[in-house]
C-alpha cells in the first residue's frame, strides 16, 4: 500500500510539473476590445513565432487607424503574454482563462 501511494504521488508531481512547463500557444490573429471611461476601442493583435523562444507581435486599432504598432518586447510566461510598446507608450498583459467565458 505504501508503494502504491508513493507511485501515485510521483505521477501527480510529474503531471503538475508537465502542465506548468507547457505554455499556451499565442500564435495567430486575436481580436478584442479595450474599454476606457466614455469609449471602447477594438484592437487586433498579430503574434508570430520567430524562433523556438522568440515571438514578434504588432497591434492595430481599427477605430483609430490602420497603422501597425510593433511590440518592442514580447514575453510569454505559461498562460500569460506581455507586449511592450515604446511608441504608444504602454504595456498589454493578457492571461488566458481556461473553461471560462470572458466578458
Amino acid at each position: 500500500m505504501k508503494k502504491y501511494v508513493t507511485v501515485c504521488f510521483c505521477l501527480f508531481l510529474l503531471y503538475c510539473s508537465n502542465a506548468a512547463a507547457q505554455s499556451f500557444n499565442f500564435e495567430g490573429n486575436w481580436q478584442g476590445k479595450l474599454s476606457f471611461p466614455g469609449t471602447t476601442l477594438r484592437i487586433e493583435l498579430h503574434i508570430a513565432k520567430v524562433s523556438a523562444e522568440k515571438y514578434s507581435a504588432f497591434m492595430k486599432s481599427p477605430d483609430q487607424t490602420d497603422k501597425e504598432i510593433p511590440a518592442d518586447l514580447v514575453t510569454i510566461n505559461g498562460d500569460s503574454i506581455r507586449l511592450n510598446f515604446k511608441s504608444i507608450p504602454g504595456t498589454l498583459i493578457i492571461q488566458v482563462k481556461y473553461n471560462r467565458t470572458l466578458p
